[in-house]
């Protein structure tokens, strides 16, 4: 193996599980779809097509937590396709069903169902989510009997589409042993909401988070503590209004306040037609007005059709203020020719906008649609952020506002893991820090969260850097380290280390092994975990892998991952890589292992930090 002389390891976590499983030998498999087609299964409509899909099919976002290789998807050609996929007869012999659910929430339309005698006694239904979770079906009352499992598709509007794998029966309950729980240390919304796409904005020595759905409001001093604020608007259906989206918060020539946000009106779908309205606000950022000549941008003012028109941001530069929003040329329902339009403001109120042209198309067709784009300048360089149906990424490059070009030099990922994180936007402190949070999105009942604050900068090569703001140190507390530890294909549990909520740093260095890391949220049987994986070509997180041979470090390798209960954030290598997951994980699962295989390695130094709530 190739010899590594430093590999650096940082770890913040807040306890989460591996989505590894074994299933026991006296289990008896149903269907885990790994074949090169549907067997026995019957198959009625478009939706499931010939085979089993492997993973995310085109336009999809991304579809993370199957097993092997193959799942049922039903996302054929889109959400539009219907269809049943009924199972060959078999025994009831064990008391639990388990399998691996995600997709649309659309009760006896998108689901799974167990049928006896033809009529349905079970049935689960997926979360609005790509991500597979486990559920279980209690079926002692119907041991020794005839049943089929059914996968249904039979809507075809928005989530029309259901993902399913590892159908199996056991004596034990799977879903018993995976909870999702809320981080402790990320900021939430208020009990019982849902959060969604961030608008963050540094104002006068506090940083506020505007958030949706439906512009809710926190501000902070420190990054780390937050105050909830009255929702900064409603819906205003007298004004013809019927739903308001995303956008920015920022200050026009006056330094008056002022949102700019994405507005349907009634009647309208936001597909095929939208508004960019605008509010002025107080000095406190908690009363907001509508302008009274809203809408300040609609679609007649393009010289294109830009289909599924969204999400404003503003910026400035050289003087003048300029505003991006994004969408795509391909009609709907289809998608394709992701744009990014330009917008430069005419007057110091911004109340009057002239349209520049098309700043950015994305020539992967993959990329379906942009949505949340953002823009900041560092280094000698323009960084566009956009969100589009492949994940979250940027393109950095130089910005010739007067012609409305952008000339890409360097294109990568936001975030690595693509499907939990979504929608990040920035602001500007008084510091000259670019600041940015994403949406992590909830699973079950959870509501979801929004990342740790990060601070962006742009390498000397064009290439984005992510480092969590240094704010979140203040929340360590009990500290432990060692140094030169030394393993062989083997495997060592840190004793007196166990919980939910921790900062890990460790250096590893003379690597001469396949494969070394980190087992968080180990099992007391050792048969569950989150694996932090790693040789000298990639790195793997909890099954998501990056390349590290394309992250431009000749000899250290760097990872600082925050895991925060459910919520892991891991970022390589000072920031040129990140990876966001959600994971499930069971009540004791609180251990944390190092680990090599087929070698050795050295641990050159390890500190763990007990982290405090927010």
């Amino acid at each position: 193996m190739k010899k590594l002389n430093i590999f650096i390891l940082c770890i913040t976590f807040c306890v989460s599980s591996c989505l590894k499983v074994k299933v026991a030998e006296n289990d008896v498999l149903i269907a885990d779809f790994e074949g090169d087609d549907y067997g026995e299964w019957e198959i009625t409509g478009e939706a499931f097509g010939s085979r089993p899909a492997h993973g995310t099919l085109p336009y999809q976002n991304e579809v993370v937590g199957f097993l092997g290789n193959g799942l049922v998807n039903t996302f054929n050609n889109g959400d539009i396709t219907q269809g049943i996929l009924t199972s060959p007869l078999f025994e009831i012999q064990r008391p639990y069903i388990n399998f691996l659910i995600g997709g649309g929430n659309h009760p006896s339309q998108t689901c799974i169902n167990l049928l006896i005698d033809g009529e349905v006694v079970r049935t689960a239904t997926g979360s609005n989510v790509e991500d597979l979770m486990w559920h279980t079906w209690n079926v002692t009352s119907f041991m020794n009997k005839k049943s089929r499992i059914q996968i249904v598709d039979k809507h075809s509007g928005g989530w029309g589409h259901i993902n399913i794998d590892q159908i199996y029966q056991s004596s034990v309950d799977e879903s018993g042993n995976r909870m999702i729980c809320e981080p402790i240390y990320h900021f939430k919304p208020e009990s019982g909401q849902r959060i969604g796409d961030p608008h963050p904005f540094y104002h006068k020595g506090s940083y506020h988070l505007f958030y949706q759905p439906g512009w809710c409001h926190a501000k902070s001093t420190n990054l780390i503590h937050w105050e909830y604020l009255p929702r900064a608007m409603e819906v205003s259906r007298a004004l013809g209004e019927e739903h308001l989206f995303s956008g920015c918060v920022t200050l026009d020539g006056f330094s008056n306040p002022m949102i700019f946000y994405t507005s349907i009106g009634q009647g309208k779908t936001e597909k095929e037609y939208a508004w960019i309205w605008a509010a002025r606000g107080d000095a406190s950022l908690i009363k907001w007005n509508k302008l009274n000549n809203n809408p300040i941008l609609d679609e007649e003012q393009h010289s294109v059709k830009i289909w599924d028109w969204r999400d404003p941001f503003v910026f400035k530069h050289n003087d003048h203020i300029f505003m991006v929003a994004g969408g795509h040329l391909t009609p709907a329902p289809e998608f394709g020719r992701a744009t990014v339009e330009l917008y430069r403001a005419e007057n110091d109120s911004l109340t009057n906008w002239k349209y520049l042209g098309i700043l950015f198309e994305d020539q992967n067709t993959a990329s379906g649609n942009i949505e949340c784009p953002f823009l900041f300048q560092d280094n000698g360089y323009w960084a566009l952020g956009i969100s589009t149906f492949r994940g979250v990424e940027y393109i950095t490059g130089s910005l010739e506002t007067n012609s409305g070009v952008f000339i890409p030099k360097y294109r990568g990922w936001i975030e690595a893991s693509r499907k939990h994180f979504y929608a990040p936007s920035i602001t500007m402190d008084d510091k000259g820090r670019c600041l940015m949070w994403g949406w992590i999105q909830g699973l079950k009942d959870w509501k979801g969260c929004l990342t740790i604050p990060r601070v962006l900068r742009i390498s000397g090569n064009g290439q984005l850097i992510q480092k969590p703001a240094p704010e979140l140190q203040r929340l360590r507390c009990k500290h432990y380290t060692k140094s030169n530890i030394q393993l062989t294909d083997s495997k060592q549990i840190l004793k007196g280390i166990k919980g939910d909520s921790f900062e890990i740093i460790a250096e590893f260095k003379d690597v001469n092994a396949k494969y070394f890391g980190l087992n968080l949220l180990c099992s007391n049987d050792g048969e569950r975990s989150v694996a932090i994986r790693c040789d000298d070509k990639e790195l793997n997180v909890n099954g998501l892998k990056i390349a590290l041979n394309k992250l431009n470090i000749d000899q250290i390798y760097k990872l600082h991952v925050f895991l925060d209960k459910s919520v892991l954030e891991v970022f390589v290598n000072d920031g040129r890589a990140c990876i966001t997951r959600v994971v499930g994980y069971g009540k004791d699962d609180l251990g944390v292992e190092l680990f090599v295989e087929s070698g050795d390695v050295t641990i050159k130094t390890l500190n763990v930090w007990k982290m405090k709530s927010i």
